[in-house]
């Protein structure tokens, strides 16, 4: 997709920090995610939860969690020889 940047935790902080500065007109968002090296699996196979959470208030914190989520499991199971080169 169009934007979209593979960073480390504290350099993601600072430019999503950055961006909310520069961009105070419009409605600032951030997407976050981490690779998990060992992943926990269930059957054999890689699973995923996605949430959607809103966080208005850092002090105190406000945060409301959306009720529906979603959790994606892998067709395949996994093997980690697969990834060892990557």
């Amino acid at each position: 997709g169009r934007g979209l940047k593979l960073l480390p935790a504290q350099q993601a902080v600072e430019e999503a920090v950055a961006n909310r500065q520069r961009n105070s007109g419009e409605k600032p968002y951030v997407i976050a995610q981490q690779y998990v090296d060992d992943p926990l699996l269930i059957e054999g196979r890689k699973f995923g939860i996605r949430v959607w959470v809103l966080v208005t208030g850092h002090n105190p914190l406000r945060v409301y969690l959306h009720r529906n989520g979603l959790v994606l499991f892998s067709t395949h199971g996994y093997d980690a020889r697969t990834w060892a080169g990557s």
